[in-house]
Order: C-alpha cells, then structure tokens, then sequence
C-alpha cells in the first residue's frame, strides 16, 4: 500500500490569516494614517497579481520607495516581523499535526514571500510541529534531489520543501510520487 502524505497549507488552514490582516490594517491605520493604509493595500493587492502570492514586506518596501522620508515605516516593518503569530493558531491546529503524522509524512506546502512566510511558519510554531520520524532529514533531502525535489534538511529530523511560488495542481500530481520515493528511499 502506498504511504500517504499530508500536505497542509498555512495561512487559513492552520494559521488565522484573516485576523492577521486585519490587525495589520488596524495597526496601519493608527500608525500611518487611513490615507497610507490604502496606499499600502493597493500596492499589496498590485504585488499579489504580478507575483501570484502575497508578500507583505514586498509591499512595504515598494511602499517605502514613495515615502523615503518617513520614519513611522520602521515601527511598521517591526510590527510584521516581530508579529506573534502563535498566538493566531487555529485551536488544537498542532495537535492536529501531531495526530496526522501518526498516520504519514505531514508536510507543511505553502506559497509566499521567501522572507516572511518562513518567518510566519517558524514563529507560529508549525516549523517545528512537522518533524520526521528519527534523524533521516539528511537522506530525505539527498534523496529528494535525485527525485527531482528541492528538499532542505534544517535539522536532523526537519525538512522544509522549496516548491516553485505558483504550485499547480499537476504540479503537486508530480511531486507526490516523487516525495513518497524520496521518504522511502531514507528508510532503506
């Protein structure tokens, strides 16, 4: 029987996203005025259709390029980087995780900015909630670039998988077979 895979996405999944945005735009508004906080929307949702995913410190910056001489940008930057995303976990969402990897390789897959989105897994406390079984992240990851995958191993026993940022459905169809050889192939 082939082993099954879970692969979970973050951002209204396991990670409440809306809430997120919504005290980012609070924030903005009282820090930098309701006038710099469209401003600011407007260039994220430009951003968002040019990349195909939302990039928050991208916006930002792209913001900062049309006010260079504001320093409120500072305290803005600070507050998404410093964001405490843990405490915006969905309820039990890690025990959720624990009780799937019971059942298979549970695998966090999730598109965004190379900067914050790992910043906002690592934060929340997912990173270290996807754990494999024992020490095989070294093999996973030798064994997932044969495969054709681009696998990290940040620590003996995590990996953290490097998808292109627009993932199609045939794309992931590919993937899977291609993960599962890679998982199996370190338990040799």
């Amino acid at each position: 029987m082939d082993e099954i895979v879970f692969l979970l996405d973050v951002d209204n999944t396991l990670l409440d996203n809306d809430r997120i945005q919504a005290e980012l735009k609070k924030y903005l508004d009282r820090e930098v005025g309701l006038e710099s906080c469209k401003q600011y929307w407007a260039i994220f949702e430009q951003l968002r259709s040019e990349l195909g995913y939302a990039d928050y410190l991208g916006a930002l910056q792209r913001y900062r390029v049309q006010h260079l001489d504001d320093p409120r940008l500072l305290v803005v930057s600070s507050f998404l980087v410093d964001y405490p995303f843990a405490n915006r976990l969905y309820p039990d969402s890690l025990d959720v995780i624990d009780h799937l990897r019971q059942w298979g390789p549970t695998v966090i897959l999730s598109d965004g900015d190379v900067v914050f989105q790992p910043r906002k897994i690592e934060r929340s406390g997912l990173w270290r909630a996807v754990v494999l079984n024992g020490q095989r992240a070294a093999a996973v990851e030798q064994n997932a670039r044969e495969h054709g995958l681009l696998v990290n191993a940040v620590k003996p026993d995590v990996i953290r998988l490097a998808p292109p940022l627009i993932l199609t459905e045939t794309d992931v169809d590919e993937a899977m077979p291609r993960l599962r050889a890679a998982l199996g192939d370190a338990d040799a």
